[in-house]
């Protein structure tokens, strides 16, 4: 079967890109013709524009602002490049006719119904399109526990369900909404699948180090991990969500993503607040924490998924099987 992915494959995001990249991997295992169909919501996509003018602040201290923002600009820049050094399957090029050339589509992983990221509905994003092709929401997520009564209509459009979290397959199921609970398409792979991505640095292996890799409670993540740091005698190795910081923020902006992988690889310990931080982490069999100043549902609920990854490996795969019988 011929599958299109849409999700949110084109930001320098790590989890982003990984869970798109782990979904290609799965589906092709299960012998379909997979790609990820190249379409860019422009309000996600403004977020990682290179450039951020901020006239108040040029006024203020042009000198040192134009020095500022040269840098983090050229930071950006870098860190966008290096994203597209990462090889995904694309379609060449988007348009709604193109949606029409694939038996399945499926819209997700991640937040792709998160509609503070999208600026709104996107249609895209909830399978609001013409197409011959059978819409399946793959794993999606939402970031509120409430569901607007446009979502609860959107939700016709797709012929299955599958969602990443059970507080939102608890409320889809308080509407009537048939779902299924599916795990992050990250841990679908094996440990052997990640570790094809990148090669064998024993520089890096021989390096005592903690890693840090903040999303949330940045100040936090960073605190905790110099602590253990110290604790143990190690570097402290920061990876920061994004680029654009100041220039002497300690920590890597524009890493790549094989070059994130490997740094988590040979970490002796993880600490992190980001859900693919921890998803990843587990992926590589490493000792984690995970910091947060508050509960976090979506997070919480990974080392259970990753225990039953192999039931969630089989749902995922009968799911597709079952689409294809149709």
């Amino acid at each position: 079967m011929r599958i299109g992915i849409l999700t949110y494959h084109y930001v320098q995001n790590y989890g982003a890109v990984l869970q798109a990249y782990a979904s290609c991997v799965f589906l092709k295992k299960l012998g379909h013709e997979v790609e990820i169909i190249d379409y860019h919501n422009p309000y996600v996509k403004a977020q990682y524009r290179s450039w951020f003018l901020h006239k108040r602040q040029l006024k203020s201290s042009p000198m040192s602002y134009i020095f500022s923002f040269v840098f983090k600009g050229i930071s950006r820049m870098l860190r966008a490049k290096r994203f597209s050094e990462f090889s995904l399957p694309l379609s060449h090029g988007f348009s709604d006719a193109l949606l029409d050339t694939y038996d399945i589509i499926l819209i997700g992983s991640d937040q792709v119904w998160n509609t503070d990221i999208t600026g709104g509905y996107d249609s895209y994003y909830f399978a609001d399109f013409k197409s011959k092709a059978a819409k399946i929401a793959w794993a999606a997520s939402l970031n509120k526990l409430e569901l607007s009564g446009d979502f609860v209509r959107y939700m016709s459009n797709f012929s299955n369900i599958s969602v990443r979290e059970e507080s939102l397959r608890s409320l889809l199921e308080k509407k009537s909404i048939k779902s299924e609970l599916l795990c992050d398409p990250t841990l679908l792979l094996d440990k052997s699948d990640w570790l094809k991505l990148f090669e064998k640095d024993d520089k890096l292996a021989n390096k005592n180090y903690i890693l840090a890799y903040p999303m949330l409670d940045e100040d936090l993540v960073v605190k905790r991990a110099k602590q253990r740091a110290e604790e143990l005698s190690c570097e402290l190795i920061i990876i920061w969500k994004n680029a654009g910081r100041d220039m002497f923020t300690e920590g890597f902006q524009t890493l790549g993503v094989q070059d994130f992988l490997k740094y988590i690889y040979y970490a002796k310990e993880v600490f992190s607040s980001s859900f693919h931080g921890i998803a990843l982490s587990l992926c590589l069999e490493k000792k984690f924490e995970i910091v947060l100043s508050k509960a976090n549902t979506r997070i919480d609920s990974l080392q259970s998924a990753y225990e039953h990854r192999q039931e969630y490996r089989k749902k995922a795969a009968k799911m597709i099987e079952d689409i294809c019988q149709k």
